[in-house]
């Protein structure tokens, strides 16, 4: 199975609501190289940035990333 190339992931649609008619669109966001400073793998990040994240965002989890991988969408929602 082919896997699909993250850049061409996005949808776009017009919907229906009570409130009205509106645009929504998502494209996903795939992690690149600057990514994996923060979000990458224990052996990507580098010690200064753990311990800045550590500090920062105790709760954190959102590492062990590699390259490629969806990292989330970005998402709107317009009226019409």
């Amino acid at each position: 199975m082919e896997k699909e190339n993250p850049a061409g992931m996005e949808f776009a649609e017009v919907v229906a609501e009570p409130q009205g008619k509106f645009y929504r669109y998502m494209k996903a966001i795939p992690v690149q190289d600057l990514c994996l400073k923060c979000h990458g793998t224990d052996e990507t990040i580098p010690q200064n940035v753990k311990d800045a994240l550590k500090t920062e965002y105790p709760h954190d989890k959102a590492t062990g990333y590699t390259l490629g991988q969806i990292r989330g969408g970005f998402s709107i929602k317009r009226p019409l």
